[in-house]
């Protein structure tokens, strides 16, 4: 899967328009964006694939990896470790892995609201 694609799946799976990714990475309008999904746009600076990682919750290594695992946007896919590493039933680690994607989009979202709407997000301790 190309970094296009990748990035097109991922916009899609989260609802967020061409136009907001573009806006959040400094490439503003949809049409930059539809160049790198459509393969136009082969190379990707690191500061833009950084912010799109931040954006959807993702390792760098969903877009810089071509296996499989590193294809999986739940964030799970950790080099060096393997299934059999990690003592856990099928069901509960089904589970975990549910729960994970719910909060991973959910998160997503969030970050979609505050784009659209420039809303300036401060923490404190």
């Amino acid at each position: 899967m190309s970094l296009g694609q990748k990035i097109k799946q991922l916009r899609k799976e989260n609802k967020i328009s061409a136009e907001i990714v573009g806006k959040y990475i400094g490439k503003p309008g949809k049409q930059a964006i539809y160049d790198i999904e459509q393969g136009r746009v082969k190379n990707l600076d690191l500061d833009s694939i950084n912010k799109l990682c931040k954006l959807f919750s993702v390792d760098i290594s969903f877009f810089t990896q071509e296996n499989e695992k590193a294809n999986d946007p739940s964030g799970f896919y950790t080099p060096g470790i393997n299934s059999s590493d990690i003592n856990v039933s099928a069901e509960k680690l089904a589970f975990l892995l549910e729960e994970n994607r719910t909060l991973w989009r959910e998160n997503a979202l969030l970050k979609k609201v505050i784009i659209e709407n420039n809303i300036e997000v401060t923490f404190s301790k």
